[in-house]
């Protein structure tokens, strides 16, 4: 996005592994001083107000997407960005079935994937103000929708 024109990024991630990862990569691209990574949980993180949140395969990954999805949409001025499994499509019910074999397959580790209703994802945030402007199918399960906060341009 900074490439494309936003003036700055903050980027936050629970696993210090992929901050290091981000800040390296920022370095790389020369982008250090414009954007910035810290370590944090979206879900409960004091989030800085920006014009577009966006978050790229996150509630997949956590438990209770409603505190996720409440926080983060408090940050966002224009723009809410997400993308997850997307229950309406045909392989993902399918995987949802299925979903409860992680506690075998994932015995030792706390990783867990979740699928999400996205009714209820959506309805959250309409409720916050923000209504949908764009979706999009991103391979067989991912969607990827875009939502304008009330009065957005």
């Amino acid at each position: 996005m900074i490439r494309s024109g936003a003036s700055s990024a903050i980027g936050i991630d629970l696993s210090p592994t992929m901050v290091r990862l981000a800040q390296s990569l920022s370095a790389e691209g020369g982008l250090s001083g414009r954007a910035s990574f810290e370590l944090g949980d979206g879900a409960t993180a004091k989030l800085k107000k920006s014009d577009v949140v966006v978050l790229d395969a996150v509630l997949c990954c956590y438990p209770d997407f409603t505190s996720f999805v409440d926080n983060s949409a408090s940050a966002a001025g224009r723009y809410y960005v997400f993308a997850v499994p997307d229950d309406a499509r045909l392989l993902t019910r399918f995987m949802r079935l299925i979903l409860p074999l992680q506690a075998v397959v994932f015995r030792r580790g706390s990783f867990r994937f979740f699928i999400h209703p996205t009714a209820r994802i959506r309805s959250r945030l309409e409720g916050k103000g923000f209504r949908l402007v764009s979706k999009s199918s991103a391979g067989w399960i991912w969607s990827v929708f875009v939502f304008g906060a009330t009065g957005a341009a």
